[in-house]
């Protein structure tokens, strides 16, 4: 998953999920398919990858069959804990009105990059590749190393037309990335993070912060995982998230506006995030709690922690998946089964529901 973008998505009481080249809608509370959709002008041999509901309009894009990683295997997953993994690339995105299927727009253009699809206020971004070496035929995944050979641009499109809003040239310091390239968009601000190694076998992790309306940049920055000699198993691939005013990117907690590590309590030294144990698994978010995997699944309240530096609550003893397995929704918190298929020494294998206790 983390080379890689969703194929489902909710919204409005509607539940999309892409398989191969179509997508079915069904409604979220009977199971009952609404409608059936396929790839504009049904290309052969072409996958559908990114699958988001925008209020009435279903965004996707087209990929070869060969892109996504769907066969399971101890080789498969052992190779991507490494480092400078190909990630899942698609040729095109398109919108489709989801009441007036005929209502079709198609974005073709260079090598678009399946883990920086990014979707916030009738706008959809990602990071777009134009050189040779990811235009030439590669069955869908392409190393960071070969996309940023070349022109490598930002664009954000409207998803009602397809019409293109604004393009931008990457910032140096995001086309430095080799292990992960990602995007996310809150309210108007556009975030992309990326990570490379360095000469302390440490990860260095990039971010920079756009206007999602113009691609003007606010603020750039970067830090270290914290962890020489660990740039595998999914520390050079962690996800930031979103918390209100705050950014947290592994082990740093940016000011989302400013781009100023928060202080800690103590002095004006940047808080850091330390997680012990396995860190396999990237971070969730509900309210002010933090979600991750300290070895055993942990909730960290930021309200509390950044003001008095209380520790974190382990919630159980077992073990979460290698992804986001911890999923605050509801007002409960839930860890679905993710964890049997892992040699770890774990024997809860289980899924656990959790409700807040004041």
């Amino acid at each position: 998953m983390p080379y890689d973008t969703g194929y489902m998505s909710l919204n409005t009481g509607r539940l999309a999920i892409a398989v191969n080249d179509a997508c079915d809608v069904l409604d979220a509370l009977s199971g009952n398919r609404l409608e059936s959709f396929d790839i504009p002008g049904n290309p052969v041999g072409k996958h559908w990858g990114y699958t988001v509901i925008q209020k009435d309009r279903l965004i996707g894009s087209i990929q070869k069959e060969t892109a996504s990683r769907t066969t399971p295997g101890y080789q498969q997953i052992d190779s991507d804990y490494r480092n400078n993994q190909p990630l899942v690339t698609s040729e095109a995105l398109f919108g489709i009105s989801i009441n007036e299927p005929k209502d079709q727009w198609v974005y073709q253009g260079g090598v678009l990059l399946n883990t920086s699809f990014t979707l916030s206020k009738d706008r959809v971004s990602f990071v777009e590749s134009r050189s040779p070496s990811a235009l030439a035929d590669n069955g869908g995944r392409i190393t960071l190393k070969d996309l940023m050979d070349g022109p490598v641009s930002l664009v954000t499109l409207s998803c009602e037309t397809g019409r293109v809003l604004w393009r931008k040239p990457l910032p140096i310091s995001i086309l430095q990335s080799r292990n992960i390239l990602y995007l996310q968009a809150d309210g108007n601000r556009l975030i992309a993070c990326g990570s490379h190694g360095n000469a302390r076998n440490d990860t260095t992790y990039s971010v920079a912060c756009f206007d999602h309306s113009s691609g003007s940049l606010h603020w750039e920055a970067f830090h270290e995982k914290g962890k020489p000699g660990q740039m595998f198993h999914g520390e050079q691939v962690h996800h930031p998230v979103i918390m209100k005013d705050l950014l947290i990117t592994e082990p740093v907690i940016y000011e989302l506006e400013t781009g100023v590590p928060v202080a800690s309590f103590q002095s004006n030294d940047p808080w850091v995030l330390d997680r012990p144990g396995h860190s396999c698994g990237t971070l969730s978010a509900g309210g002010d709690c933090l979600f991750f995997r300290a070895t055993n699944p942990t909730v960290l309240d930021l309200s509390e922690n950044l003001a008095s530096g209380e520790s974190s609550i382990k919630l159980s003893p077992s073990r979460t998946g290698c992804w986001i397995n911890i999923i605050p929704a509801g007002g409960l918190v839930m860890i679905p089964e993710a964890s049997a298929g892992c040699v770890c020494h774990f024997s809860l294998q289980t899924s656990m529901a959790f409700l807040p206790r004041r």
